[in-house]
């Protein structure tokens, strides 16, 4: 089973640095990541994104959480994953 792995962002690098330093110390053997970003402006969040190996959709305007779960849904679904985690 193709697994996919959704993170949601928007200018909270406080989170999201803990969020990637915890994924960091876990094997994601197999897990397709995803970092749905909203649009941010924060240059921390922004440079905190662009130092991963996850896969990145950067949105060119802000439309909220909502429409970035179901981006990224619709995203790793369409990659062929069967079971995706928010």
């Amino acid at each position: 089973m193709k697994v996919g792995l959704l993170l949601t962002t928007y200018n909270r690098p406080e989170y999201l640095k803990i969020t990637l330093e915890s994924l960091a110390m876990t094997k994601l053997e197999g897990v397709t990541s995803l970092i749905i970003d909203d649009c941010s402006d924060d240059e921390e969040t922004i440079g905190l994104i662009k130092e991963t190996n996850y896969g990145v959709l950067i949105k060119d305007s802000n439309r909220g959480i909502s429409d970035s779960i179901i981006t990224g849904y619709e995203t790793l679904f369409s990659e062929g994953c069967e079971l995706v985690i928010n």
